[in-house]
């Protein structure tokens, strides 16, 4: 069992906006396959993954997740709208995160790869550059 709260959180993914504190427990023996983006915390596979820890990588299927990422950001969406439109965004905090977290998620499993929080401006410009070039 890994036990992340006794760990640094890894470099590849070290930012305070999402990492600001302590981090829940997670076993590996939780992450050796496919599990409903429902069930788990943003950024757990990746968090294993940089640990050194062999686990599932959805990243190198993105095609056959990218889709139920989408539909819980979707679900987060409506939640945060309701929070809004009641006057209690100071609630929507931790669902904005999240949903930010997902569309992370979703843009670089699209590349096949892993989430890094660390880099994601550059990659996020790389990103852009190559779809500009790809498009000519």
């Amino acid at each position: 069992m890994t036990d992340l709260n006794s760990l640094n959180v890894p470099a590849e993914l070290d930012d305070p906006f999402f990492f600001p504190n302590e981090i829940e427990p997670l076993k590996k023996e939780d992450y050796q396959e496919w599990r409903n983006p429902s069930e788990v915390e943003v950024f757990s596979y990746e968090l294993l993954f940089y640990m050194g820890e062999e686990v599932y990588s959805p990243w190198k299927s993105g095609d056959m997740h990218i889709p139920e990422l989408f539909e819980k950001w979707r679900l987060i969406k409506k939640d945060c709208e309701l929070l809004f439109s009641n006057r209690k965004a100071g609630l929507a905090l931790e669902p904005m995160k999240e949903g930010i977290g997902l569309f992370f998620s979703a843009v670089y499993w699209m590349n096949e790869i892993p989430v890094k929080l660390n880099a994601w401006k550059k990659q996020m410009e790389e990103y852009v550059e190559y779809c500009l070039h790809k498009q000519r």
